[in-house]
């Protein structure tokens, strides 16, 4: 009878021990959990400081050393870029960033009278009834591979105005180089 007691005895230590292993394997389990969670948390914390509004400080940084210290600056972030909009000896430009901090391209505003005199005269007797809704041009820096996208299209000359035109029913975008050549760009 006292090996059945001894042994009655020694179940219930074990069980109490298992029990008591299987709750200390439970809080380990759960407090690294929150330990899991609260670095996670500190990450999505610390990322977010390397956002202003969604963009990028390697954009900003680069910014302020490409166009200096300018106070009427608005960013936005794309799919793509971090973009700076602001105005530039009296003209509207828009800069283009990488997530990396490196300029893209830059537009600018521009009227058709900026065009060269070729582009001018190509225009005017090419697409006679069509009027021009906007004149951007467009500069993409030399070693950067990033492509930039204009009314969803890629073009290969680093500097170009885009024009906008419209007869009414149709919208249309010519591309015109420095030289004054025009072509059809995009149907819009």
């Amino acid at each position: 009878m006292k090996k059945i007691t001894i042994l009655f005895a020694f179940l219930f230590i074990s069980l109490v021990l298992c029990q008591s292993y299987a709750q200390d394997t439970k809080n380990y389990a759960s407090n690294l959990d929150r330990k899991t969670k609260k670095i996670e948390r500190h990450a999505v914390k610390e990322s977010k400081k390397l956002l202003t509004n969604g963009v990028s400080n390697f954009s900003l940084r680069s910014f302020e050393s490409d166009f200096g210290a300018i106070s009427d600056v608005s960013w936005t972030r794309t799919d793509r870029f971090d973009e700076a909009t602001f105005n530039q000896n009296g003209h509207d430009m828009t800069v283009y960033y990488d997530f990396g901090g490196s300029l893209v391209g830059t537009t600018t505003k521009k009227t058709f009278n900026d065009l060269p005199m070729r582009g001018q005269n190509t225009i005017t007797k090419k697409y006679q009834g069509y009027a021009v809704e906007s004149v951007v041009f467009y500069d993409f820096p030399k070693g950067n591979d990033t492509q930039m996208l204009l009314y969803n299209g890629q073009f290969d000359d680093p500097k170009n105005y885009f024009v906008q035109l419209s007869n009414g029913k149709d919208k249309i975008v010519v591309q015109v180089d420095l030289v004054g050549r025009v072509s059809l760009f995009k149907k819009l």
